[in-house]
């Protein structure tokens, strides 16, 4: 017995009108062929057996399974242990890590035209691994014992 989406052509065809199996038919086609993959950026080491050491901005297709290295970031040396990276609504990508000293995270946003991070705060918590946006342009992250907010429209934590 052939299917589409699950749903057997018998099924189908014992409860419609003819006209609401070619419809039904066409829209479950349709789905089948309108879905797609995303696209999920990161920040990694660029060494990973030493995270104090350069990072990169990337992008793996899950379409085609491919990874691909976007750009080395540039960052001052004080910014360089557990970074992480949201895309918030207003289209920016911002990023968050933690100082060599641990004393603070940095929050900024990734600059595409220089590939430089533009620091936007320091907020007074040790480290940060995690960091993800809002409907509202929220930014949260931190680790397991700190956890902090920021707004990308009112500079605030």
């Amino acid at each position: 017995m052939h299917s589409i989406a699950g749903i057997s052509y018998f099924l189908i065809k014992s409860i419609a009108h003819p006209m609401i199996i070619r419809l039904l038919t066409l829209l479950l086609l349709l789905e089948q062929f309108s879905s797609s993959a995303q696209l999920i950026y990161y920040v990694r080491p660029t060494n990973p057996s030493n995270i104090n050491t350069q990072y990169d901005f990337g992008v793996i297709d899950l379409t085609t399974c491919q990874d691909s290295t976007i750009f080395p970031i540039k960052f001052e040396d004080s910014l360089k242990i557990y970074m992480d990276i949201a895309v918030c609504p207003d289209g920016n990508f911002y990023v968050a890590g933690g100082g060599v000293s641990g004393t603070y995270v940095s929050v900024g946003r990734l600059n595409l035209q220089d590939s430089s991070i533009d620091i936007l705060a320091n907020i007074p918590i040790p480290g940060s691994n995690s960091l993800t946006c809002d409907a509202n342009g929220v930014l949260y992250g931190g680790s397991a014992w700190n956890l902090f907010a920021y707004s990308t429209e009112t500079g605030t934590y």
